[in-house]
């Protein structure tokens, strides 16, 4: 019996050995618990060797108190096996991993509200799911960006994670016209949303007007069926929002230009009426018609409001002059500033 005991107890401390060995190598939970579960065959081979050492020495109780000694070897060992594989079926993961990463995405974006995070450790891997909240009117590629931000924060703390990111719209603490931007860009028919105007009523209510633009081969039933569908969500943004009015346009197709003499009328107009020559000055054909692209500079003290209006009268009254143009776009920058206009030719 002893021999046989001897054997057993060899071949359950090679099995814990070789089972821990591929648990570190291979990060595996499962490894590990059987490594536990040799590690109890042990406990309980050795609880008998004791058992029978004590019988033998004639202490006939010790085949008993052997007995209870297994017995409370196998509860341990399974009540362990049982402890650990519930926390991974109840997606645990350590509260201090998880203080760590919500710490560390509030420090990388400041600005977005983390909505819900969920971690699971699996064989030793990290796995996370966050959901945070952008500003309404995010763009596409901003929200990416954002994501990005929030997978290198998590990895900051647990470098071998694997993250999922998903960003939505957080209309909570966002203003009016972001809010109303968000609702009219969330219909998958609408192309683009601008000039959002918010007329405010002495009674506290408002009337809000929006240009919406559509695929330009869409019919103008259909475009306006889904126009009347965004003023209907955009009026339950908010409950003082008594009347929306859309304006509804074409998504503009590329124009091809080619270069076109300056005329010197144009030039000398806007000298006049700005009071000195722009700092830039291109005219380029298009198949509408010619197409003026000037850079004026301004006061560097100037507020944005002021530069655009001084944009917007120069653009009418060149307009006015030369009838001709298709189209003028006017550039403002800083009379300190660097000379080029910060656009490609």
């Amino acid at each position: 019996m002893f021999v046989v005991i001897a054997i057993a107890l060899s071949i359950d401390a090679s099995r814990i050995v070789l089972s821990l060995r591929a648990a570190r190598q291979y990060t595996s939970a499962a490894f590990r618990s059987n490594a536990f579960n040799f590690a109890g065959d042990m406990a309980g081979s050795v609880a008998v060797l004791v058992g029978l050492l004590l019988v033998a020495a004639g202490f006939h109780a010790g085949d008993a108190i052997a007995s209870l000694c297994v017995a409370a070897v196998i509860f341990a060992a399974v009540s362990r096996l049982a402890f650990e594989n519930v926390r991974a079926l109840m997606d645990y993961a350590p509260p201090v991993s998880r203080d760590a990463i919500i710490d560390a995405i509030a420090d990388a974006n400041p600005d977005i509200e983390l909505r819900r995070l969920r971690l699971r450790d699996v064989a030793g891997r990290l796995y996370a799911d966050v959901i945070v909240g952008v500003p309404p009117a995010t763009a596409a590629s901003a929200s990416h960006d954002i994501a990005d931000r929030v997978e290198a924060a998590v990895q900051e703390i647990a470098p071998d994670s694997d993250i999922l990111v998903h960003a939505e719209p957080a209309m909570g603490g966002a203003d009016l016209r972001e809010q109303i931007l968000a609702t009219a860009l969330a219909d998958p028919a609408v192309g683009d949303v601008h000039n959002i105007r918010i007329y405010t009523k002495a009674n506290g209510t408002s009337i809000v007007t929006l240009h919406i633009k559509f695929d330009p081969d869409i019919s103008l039933k259909n475009a306006h069926e889904i126009s009347e569908r965004v003023e209907t969500a955009v009026a339950r943004v908010d409950p003082e929002i008594i009347t929306v009015y859309t304006h509804l346009e074409p998504l503009e197709a590329p124009v091809a230009l080619r270069d076109a003499p300056v005329q010197g009328s144009l030039t000398g107009s806007i000298e006049r009426i700005l009071g000195r020559p722009p700092l830039r000055l291109e005219v380029r054909q298009s198949e509408v018609g010619p197409v003026a692209l000037l850079t004026i500079t301004t006061d560097p003290g100037a507020r944005l409001a002021a530069a655009h209006t001084l944009a917007s009268d120069l653009e009418r009254d060149l307009r006015i002059e030369h009838p001709e143009l298709a189209d003028v776009v006017v550039h403002t920058e800083p009379r300190s500033g660097p000379t080029n206009s910060g656009a490609t030719s």
